[in-house]
């Protein structure tokens, strides 16, 4: 048993915004977390790509790809994003990627599945089936979630795609998170999201800034956490 409840932030859809990026990656070292787990889509609508992308290489962040990675090598355009996979990955939207950059994304799995302190935690996108499957709180049913986490055999699920921070606890055990967005959708400053354990929801000081999230792997349950700079 560790001395400390292990910590793991867990963040999606960057989307090029390399300052948000940073922003949170300030606040986790601060807070001395052990991981960091990203959903997806690291490029796309923003402007900072290739450093976001270089960014998230050097600080080893482990990260499953999303649709607009996916696009960004050339494994189907955001226009036909079904086309055919090529042999080398290349800069199919403009995004000014290098070589390198192309490669890693390129590389991306679809999923992350990963056991950390006997917690189980398995990391896509939109869906276990698609990464342009969008899940929303108020439209599954603890069912279809029970059969998502049985069939990955998870404690915990983690979805990107939608920007909508969710957290569902599950009938028997583990639950579901999506940490929303960390692209900025104005001038605030990326956030910790913060459960608040007796209405059980996240709550946000802003609409304005991205988003993440922890995860404390003892409970299973988020980490009460605070934002610096703001």
């Amino acid at each position: 048993m560790p001395s400390h409840p292990t910590r793991i932030a867990l963040i999606s859809d960057v989307h090029g915004d390399v300052h948000s990026l940073q922003s949170a990656l300030d606040q986790i070292d601060a807070q001395g977390i052990d991981h960091i787990l990203c959903a997806g889509d690291l490029v796309g609508v923003g402007l900072f790509h290739e450093e976001t992308v270089q960014l998230v290489r050097e600080r080893g962040i482990l990260c499953c790809r999303g649709n607009w990675d996916r696009w960004a090598v050339g494994w189907g355009t955001e226009a036909e994003p079904f086309s055919g996979r090529p042999d080398e990955p290349y800069d199919a939207l403009g995004l000014g990627l290098s070589t390198e950059s192309l490669r890693f994304l390129a590389g991306l799995p679809a999923q992350l599945r990963l056991e950390i302190e006997g917690t189980r935690i398995v990391v896509c996108h939109g869906s276990l089936a698609s990464d342009m499957d969008v899940l929303f709180e108020d439209q599954v049913d603890q069912a279809e979630l029970r059969g998502m986490l049985d069939e990955v055999g998870a404690d915990v699920l983690v979805l990107g795609h939608t920007h909508v921070p969710m957290r569902v606890e599950v009938q028997g055990g583990g639950m579901v998170v999506n940490p929303g967005a960390l692209m900025k959708r104005g001038e605030g400053e990326a956030k910790a999201l913060i459960l608040e354990p007796e209405i059980g929801e996240w709550r946000r000081d802003d609409d304005e800034g991205g988003t993440f999230a922890v995860l404390d792997t003892v409970t299973a349950h988020t980490f009460p956490t605070t934002t610096s700079g703001v």
